[in-house]
């Protein structure tokens, strides 16, 4: 969502600020802000827009200096307008925040009735109002932070300049992640150390309550009780060519081209397997039931990955929406185990779940991507999907790496356990040795898809069905095409039409029917009869069309998948569907990579 950035190097700063921000321009955000010390005072620009508009406005007004804050807004209190966009200020001090202040309302209150005149809607700005009034009060800078942070409720990254402190920039979180990193000549900080990529050489992650002071020589991190927190520096390898395009038009584009070798690499890893499956508390190999917690696509990703750990493994899964999950009584019980999937493994309401079941005492693993995320610090096994840095919004190769670790976590499990036997282990792991290729041969069909996708035309609507395994994946097909095209799309378990979602089938209503050559194939197909009598346009995805039972047939269109068992499946399904997507996009002019209203990274609950 929001990003945060902050530069330390004793010379000038905004230029590396304003390209820390583009690195965070993936996160989603509708405008943006820079404020540097001078030397003499604070000097702030904000603008809405994108990025070069910024830069654009920055050429004629610029005003450098050695320590600066950067900021992309996504809108949560207030429109998004210039007076609502960060950095915030008041008497000589900048703040930019991410996260969400629940009690602001009540601070701006009491903080306007002592004479504080705010100018923007936001929560954010009741922090340097409120950090102003304690040093009025006589407090120094960093006490007065202090001072401040334990009034916040709800969540916060902070990053503070002050007028009197030049070369100084105070770093503070509480929920919300913010991670410091440094080279030989700077200081940086960042929501996410990709905004650095390649220029630094360690990082570190803040923890819950810590506040840093930053200087481009030195870091002190000091804990609630002001006592100093040793600082747990990692070796950063990531390169500047993250966000590097590789001959494709966007992101999402190469990240969908990306697969097969993401596939082929996760195919590996023995060694690192049985280390972890050596460590699994014997309370999750004993679990009776697990509950799968996750939001969006890494929640299709848990739907998809039931019947994998129900079959292999020959343990009970419930699947819920982290947004949900906490709030429901009963939802833990003994004997329960709880798995936690998240691209960024920085996902609110997913990491509050988390720590809901280890508050109860429940064994917990982090199925996560970035494996110095808060989930893979606090749960108690974390498993990488080790899909690399995924730009585009609209996540694809980061849920097929998910699919393909929930696999191999549930055979690996079974196998643990005692449900899944030798035989049927390797026959598992040959077929997921086959998947890239099979994904390849989706990919090289790439044309097909293309032209079959522009028949869409016009439309405002459509729907995708499935059954089984294919039910998450019409979920997740629906959603990549609302998110990235805004065409209104639905998915639905193709049984459940008849209940209900049928009235909405007309000749103007394209169905994107999942009809793999599995045993329930005939009852897909007699739900696409349903359909077709009610005139409604079928785009039928099948790897045998006379099976399915349309061929020839007017009025349907075909594209042909690959021959595929049943848990190759959602490997080859949803990389078709991914496609349908991007190219429906592109059809309609959208940006692909930066769709309006969407966040990458969601911190807010």
């Amino acid at each position: 969502m929001c990003g945060i950035v902050g530069v330390i190097n004793g010379a000038t700063v905004a230029q590396q600020l304003v390209s820390g921000l583009r690195n965070l321009e993936y996160r989603g955000y509708d405008s943006a802000g820079v404020a540097t010390h001078t030397g003499s005072g604070i000097w702030r620009h904000r603008s809405t827009g994108k990025i070069n508009e910024l830069e654009q406005s920055l050429a004629s007004v610029l005003e450098d200096g050695p320590a600066g804050i950067g900021h992309t807004r996504w809108a949560t209190h207030g429109i998004p307008s210039q007076a609502n966009a960060h950095p915030h200020m008041s008497e000589g001090i900048a703040v930019v925040h991410n996260g969400i202040i629940e009690n602001f309302a009540k601070l701006r209150d009491e903080l306007q009735s002592n004479g504080a005149c705010f100018t923007s809607e936001t929560d954010s700005e009741v922090i340097p109002h409120l950090i102003a009034h304690y040093q009025n009060q006589g407090m120094d800078a960093i006490h007065a932070t202090r001072a401040a942070m334990s009034r916040l409720d709800g969540q916060f990254a902070l990053a503070v300049l002050f007028e009197d402190m030049p070369g100084t920039v105070l770093a503070a979180r509480q929920e919300s992640p913010l991670a410091l990193g440094y080279n030989e000549k700077e200081a940086l900080i960042a929501s996410d150390m990709l905004a650095f990529a390649g220029h630094t050489d360690a990082e570190m992650h803040l923890g819950n309550g810590d506040l840093a002071i930053v200087r481009r020589d030195k870091v002190i991190i000091l804990d609630p009780d002001f006592k100093t927190v040793d600082a747990r520096w990692t070796e950063n390898k990531t390169t500047g060519q993250v966000q590097c395009l590789n001959g494709h038009d966007h992101f999402m584009h190469k990240e969908i081209h990306e697969q097969p070798a993401i596939l082929s690499d996760l195919n590996g890893h023995d060694d690192q397997w049985c280390q972890m499956m050596a460590q699994m508390p014997d309370a999750m190999v004993k679990a009776q039931h697990i509950s799968v917690v996750a939001c969006g696509t890494s929640y299709y990703a848990g739907m998809t990955a039931r019947s994998w750990f129900e079959k292999y493994a020959g343990i009970s899964i419930s699947v819920e929406f982290a947004s949900e999950f906490r709030y429901r009584a009963g939802a833990i019980r003994p004997g329960r185990a709880g798995l936690f999937i998240s691209q960024s493994g920085e996902t609110a309401d997913t990491l509050a779940g988390l720590r809901h079941f280890n508050n109860h005492g429940c064994p917990t693993i982090a199925v996560v991507n970035v494996p110095t995320s808060a989930m893979a610090r606090e749960a108690e096994m974390a498993v990488p999907t080790r899909a690399g840095s995924e730009i585009g919004v609209a996540s694809t190769k980061a849920f097929t790496a998910q699919l393909a670790t929930l696999l191999r976590l549930a055979i690996e499990l079974g196998s643990r356990n005692g449900t899944l036997d030798t035989k049927n282990y390797r026959r598992i792991r040959r077929e997921m040795e086959e998947m890239p290729n099979l994904v390849r041969e989706v990919l090289s069909n790439e044309h097909i898809i293309k032209s079959v996708t522009s028949l869409l035309g016009d439309c405002t609507s459509t729907l995708f069905v499935g059954r089984g395994d294919c039910y998450p994946l019409a979920l997740e097909g629906a959603l990549k095409l609302k998110e990235i095209s805004y065409i209104h799309a639905e998915g639905f378990a193709a049984g459940e039409l008849k209940h209900g979602p049928i009235a909405l089938i007309d000749e103007n209503m394209p169905v994107f029917v999942l009809a793999p050559d599995t045993p329930l194939l005939v009852k897909t197909s007699s739900n696409a009869r349903e359909i077709a009598a009610r005139n409604g346009k079928l785009f039928v995805l099948t790897d045998d069309d006379e099976a399915a039972g349309f061929k020839g047939e007017k009025g349907v269109e075909f594209i042909k998948m690959p021959p595929c068992t049943e848990d190759q499946i959602p490997f080859v399904y949803v990389t078709a569907l991914q496609l349908i997507s991007y190219h429906a996009a592109l059809d309609r002019s959208a940006d692909v990579d930066r769709p309006r209203n969407l966040a990458k990274s969601v911190t807010v609950e």
